[in-house]
């Protein structure tokens, strides 16, 4: 199996709050609402930079290489890959029109509305490198583990996925209040035996949500 790393530099989620009214569409109130119920305003402010420039070394990454990122949102990554990458072919997809309609116009061109778990059209080790940062556990377990599989098919061997993940009962609960539209809920454990089920060797990292009095690192 890969290794568990911090890829895009991410911290745990402090939040006491009740169940947030997150956008199940994925629509405007997801991306441009409010706090409540999405991101607040998911705007190009340049973060994606260092965590391209990450991601680019970690998988040597060069001209030519394919790329293909599930749950692209607005293109950011891959906006910001094109520019750290020169001659790299990536392609991002993403279940949102919204997100596609308000995409980064240099990710525009490469960017398409496909869920993540449907990937039967691309051909058994045609990426060079596939990434699912903070997406499969919007879909359900099935279909999650579907989508795991295909990933498995269709990397050449370096993938790295980022998922909602707890290891206790109090960040379970914090995790369905921060993030309460998603549909795989699963522990640390969980996850890990579920990559091996399904051969998944890649990179990962979890998403963690924790009460304010319990800051941590992620150390699972």
């Amino acid at each position: 199996m890969g290794e568990l790393v911090n890829l895009l530099n991410a911290n745990v989620k402090l939040y006491d709050g009740a169940p947030r009214n997150l956008d199940a569409t994925f629509g405007k109130d997801y991306f441009d609402g409010t706090r409540d119920t999405g991101y607040g305003g998911y705007k190009y402010d340049g973060r994606w930079g260092p965590i391209t420039q990450a991601i680019a070394g970690r998988y040597g990454l060069k001209a030519g290489d394919t790329v293909l990122d599930l749950g692209a949102a607005k293109g950011f990554f891959i906006a910001d890959l094109l520019k750290a990458v020169p001659g790299v072919k990536p392609l991002g997809t993403d279940v949102s029109e919204y997100a596609f309609a308000n995409a980064h116009p240099d990710a525009k061109p490469y960017l398409k509305v496909q869920s993540a778990d449907d990937l039967s059209g691309y051909a058994s080790k045609s990426f060079d490198l596939v990434t699912a940062m903070n997406t499969l556990h919007f879909l359900t377990p099935d279909r999650c583990e579907h989508a795991l599989r295909e990933i498995v098919r269709i990397a050449k061997g370096k993938a790295f996925v980022v998922v909602d993940a707890f290891t206790n009962e109090v960040e379970r609960e914090r995790m369905l209040a921060w993030a309460p539209i998603i549909k795989t809920v699963y522990s640390v454990d969980q996850w890990l035996a579920l990559f091996k089920k399904v051969g998944y060797a890649g990179d990962y990292f979890w998403t963690m949500a924790r009460p304010t009095s319990s800051a941590a690192p992620t150390t699972a």
